[in-house]
């Protein structure tokens, strides 16, 4: 269903909201959190072009 570029790019950008949530909120766990959205937002997104 996905490729491996699919998978790694929006682990990449999670990790890069959990980095940009660590400087916002200097909490691990909001930015944590913060990071998980931000990977299942792309996965979401990346499964609605998909459909099409």
């Amino acid at each position: 269903m996905f490729q491996m570029t699919t998978i790694i790019g929006a682990l990449i950008l999670g990790f890069a909201g959990y980095i940009i949530g660590r400087k916002l909120t200097a909490d691990k766990k909001k930015s944590a959190v913060i990071g998980i959205i931000v990977f299942f937002i792309m996965i979401a997104v990346k499964a609605l072009f998909l459909s099409n």
